[in-house]
C-alpha cells in the first residue's frame, strides 16, 4: 500500500461487470467489510448517493467509503461537514457521527452520468489505478492543490458560511 504522505496520481477506467473487491473504485455499490450502514440525507430524508471506495493505509485492510446527498437540483447542503448531507464510512473499525442516520441496506443509489437525454442517469462504476505524478489535478497524498485562494487552511478563520439552520457562523481556528 502506498504511504499517503506521497502524491499518487488517480486514472480512472470503466469496469466490465461489477467490482466486487476492496479496491479503490468510483460509483457502482460498496464492497463492505463489516455490517452495511447506508447513510441517510439529513436534508432529504432519501438514501444518499454511494460516490466511491477507498483503501485506507496502514496494516490492515480497511476501506473509506464516500456518500453525498442527491436530489438532482444540486440543493444539498453538501458543503457543510456535519449537516448530514455527506458521509464518509470507514470500516472495519470506524465510527458513525451522531449527526448520521442510515439503515442496514446493502445497496442504493450511485453515481452517474447523463444519458443521451439530460434526465437520463447511467449508473457508472470506475476502477480507480494510481499512478506515479505526473502532475494531474485528480490525485492523493502529498499537498493539497486549492482552486479557490480563499479555501487555504490559512485562510479558514477569516471564512464564514451560512448552515442548514441559516445562522450565520465564524469558523475559528
Amino acid at each position: 500500500m502506498t504511504d499517503i504522505q506521497t502524491r499518487r496520481d488517480m486514472v480512472w477506467r470503466t469496469a466490465d461487470g461489477p467490482i466486487e473487491a476492496p479496491v479503490a473504485k468510483l460509483g457502482g455499490q460498496p464492497f463492505w467489510l463489516d455490517e452495511p450502514f447506508w447513510p441517510t440525507s439529513a436534508g432529504f430524508g432519501t438514501p444518499m448517493m454511494f460516490i466511491g471506495q477507498f483503501p485506507v493505509p496502514g496494516p490492515h485492510s480497511r476501506l473509506a467509503f464516500l456518500f453525498m446527498a442527491e436530489d438532482g437540483y444540486g440543493t444539498g447542503s453538501t458543503y457543510e461537514p456535519e449537516d448530514g448531507d455527506n458521509a464518509l464510512i470507514v470500516q472495519p473499525g470506524g465510527r458513525v457521527p451522531p449527526f448520521l442516520t442510515g439503515t442496514s441496506a446493502r445497496t442504493g443509489p450511485t453515481l452517474w452520468r447523463r444519458g443521451e437525454s439530460w434526465t437520463d442517469r447511467v449508473p457508472v462504476e470506475l476502477h480507480i489505478d494510481t499512478v506515479p505524478p505526473g502532475g494531474g489535478d485528480s490525485y492523493f497524498g502529498g499537498e493539497p492543490h486549492f482552486w479557490q485562494p480563499s479555501t487555504r487552511p490559512s485562510d479558514a478563520s477569516s471564512s464564514s458560511s451560512t448552515g442548514r439552520t441559516g445562522r450565520r457562523t465564524r469558523r475559528t481556528p
